[in-house]
């Protein structure tokens, strides 16, 4: 998927979510081609409170998928 660095502000312009910010990243593929992308993340020190519900099932989509274990710490560290 892919859309416009003016669709993307577009969407993180609103209430809820405005102080997301983009950050570059680096995403290989199974095929091994890397693709530059835009990943937006809520800096720490705005974070408060935790969704276990949505913990859970992102833990469960990124064992599937077979994200490194380092990663799958933080996000059981965050249910908690």
């Amino acid at each position: 998927m892919e859309i416009s660095s003016d669709e993307a502000e577009g969407l993180y312009a609103e209430s809820s979510i405005v102080d997301y910010v983009a950050e570059p990243v680096t995403a290989i593929l199974v095929d091994g081609n890397e693709v530059q992308a835009q990943c937006y993340n809520l800096p720490k020190e705005k974070i408060t409170g935790t969704n276990q519900a949505y913990a859970e099932s992102l833990l469960e989509v990124a064992q599937r998928i077979g994200l490194p274990e380092a990663y799958l710490s933080e996000i059981r560290g965050a249910g908690k």
